[in-house]
């Protein structure tokens, strides 16, 4: 008996011996996980979100450069940004880039689309890496001095947002950071729609003329040459349609048209595809004698914009391309997919992968609010990118306006020295809620200003997604954000691979 109970006592310790062991060695692998979770993290991404349940993974995921097995640079997603990356280390710097370009926004509406023109001229080149920003220097040749570059503005602006960071948080938010987020509070000055935005990128140390001048888009390109100029970055045909309504808003300057109005192909006629009506309006504006002016993106002559719109908003979610507009009613876009193929329903086949970002990131917005469920727009790369706005629908903004005086005598300087030239305001119409509409709609009564432009349709898949972006006010702010978060994200550069300038024009 007392055999019995030592043994059925030992069996008891040696059981709970085992139990002891097995916990050790299931707290030593879950600690050797969680080094490898933090090792891998410095060279990937420190996600501050557990789930993602909002926003579209193939525009989240961050694109970058990475060689493929025969050394050709390719586009990959690699999670190594994240949002609000400045949290900690500088969680101000939104809200001093937001309340610097509100301010500035205030005194000289030109502000959107030359913030909007270097986010697209350095974001194309070799990657959203603030490449643009670098003056000439011993080993560098600046996109500054490429000829689609030169007539570029906004550079004053970034100074300025620069130059206050670097007073609360020295030496840590990059220049290209700034160029994006400065960017995209353009565009939501202007009216567009809001869209998140990943941080943590880096400043590159070179600066590429070359490629400036080769591989930004003409305002002269066919249909074929755009598209092939759009997808050599990766944009299919329904994002290179949207993000040519940043046309929206600004002012082009007749030296890109003119061709168009007296001398189309060297005929000593107009361009036939021109509305007869819209090409007397645009000769009275560019007559033959201004031809040889340069062209600038010098801003309009109204210098305050109009008090905003009420502005028409979406419920704050992000169903990829939906077929019902933000108001409840049938969508009539198409439903060509984003390969430019052709089907015979009436709404448009999304292939945005499916789902949104953290519960705590803002969201996609149609309005021009800035809140966190609210947000927008100008782009595009060559010199005829519109630089200059009309007046536009503004978003509120929550932080209170700076008692100092927004512009510097610098600032001044860069953006009036060309203002009477003569030019065409793309929101001739003027302002109104259906910010990206009337481009579209100007495509398909043949008033496309550039040649570019209306060479949209001129073929039958864009010109389905010209139809329905004219026609949808929900689906092209939907739209144009997606891709814009697409175009801010390509070949970043993050760790050793750039560096953090202390002034944005020249290396540290």
């Amino acid at each position: 008996m007392s055999t019995s109970i030592f043994g059925i006592g030992n069996m008891r310790k040696l059981s709970l011996l085992v139990l002891i062991l097995c916990i050790l060695i299931s707290v030593k692998n879950q600690n050797a996980e969680i080094k490898k979770s933090s090792s891998s993290s410095k060279t990937a991404v420190k996600w501050p979100y557990s789930s993602w349940d909002s926003f579209p993974s193939v525009f989240l995921s961050p694109l970058t450069s990475m060689e493929d097995d025969d050394g050709e640079v390719s586009w990959h997603s690699n999670r190594s940004l994240e949002y609000d990356f400045y949290r900690d280390s500088c969680p101000e710097a939104e809200r001093i880039i937001r309340r610097v370009v509100h301010e500035l926004y205030e005194v000289n509406s030109s502000v959107a689309p030359a913030l909007l023109r270097l986010v697209f001229h350095d974001c194309f080149i070799e990657g959203c890496d603030a490449s643009i920003l670098l003056d000439a220097a011993t080993g560098i040749d600046s996109e500054k001095d490429s000829p689609p570059n030169k007539n570029l503005k906004g550079f004053d602006i970034i100074d300025k947002i620069k130059s206050e960071i670097e007073m609360v948080c020295p030496g840590v938010v990059s220049c290209a950071d700034i160029v994006a987020l400065a960017g995209r509070e353009g565009v939501v000055q202007a009216g567009g729609p809001f869209y998140p935005l990943y941080t943590g990128r880096r400043d590159a140390m070179h600066s590429f003329r070359d490629v400036a001048t080769s591989e930004l888009p003409s305002p002269n390109a066919d249909l074929s040459e755009t598209l092939a100029s759009f997808a050599s970055r990766g944009f299919d045909l329904r994002e290179t349609v949207s993000l040519l309504g940043g046309h929206s808003i600004g002012v082009i300057h007749c030296k890109f048209f003119q061709n168009r109005l007296y001398n189309f192909g060297r005929t000593n006629k107009p361009d036939p595809s021109l509305d007869t009506g819209f090409l007397n309006l645009l000769r009275s504006r560019c007559n033959d004698s201004n031809s040889s002016m340069a062209a600038s993106p010098s801003p309009s002559p109204s210098f305050k914009a109009t008090p905003p719109a009420p502005s028409t908003s979406c419920d704050g979610t992000n169903s990829p391309a939906p077929s019902t507009s933000c108001d409840g009613t049938k969508s009539p876009a198409p439903s060509t997919s984003f390969d430019g193929t052709k089907s015979p329903a009436p709404a448009p086949s999304t292939s945005f992968d499916g789902t949104m970002s953290p519960s705590t990131a803002p969201s996609l917005s149609c309005s021009g609010s800035p809140s966190s469920s609210s947000r927008a727009a100008e782009m595009r790369g060559s010199p005829s990118l519109l630089s200059a706005p009309s007046p536009s629908l503004k978003g509120s903004i929550s932080s209170p306006p700076s008692s100092s005086t927004p512009s510097s005598a610098s600032f001044e300087d860069s953006l009036l020295s060309s203002l009477e030239e003569p030019g065409m305001n793309m929101a001739y119409e003027g302002p109104g809620v259906d910010f990206g509409t009337l481009y579209y709609r100007s495509l398909l009564q043949g008033k496309g200003i550039l040649y570019s432009d209306q060479q949209l349709m001129a073929g039958i898949d864009t010109g389905i997604w010209v139809r329905a972006y004219a026609s949808d006010i929900s689906l092209f702010p939907r739209d144009f954000a997606l891709a814009m978060m697409k175009l801010s994200n390509l070949r970043f550069l993050t760790g050793s691979k750039g560096q953090v300038r202390l002034h944005c024009s020249k290396v540290a």
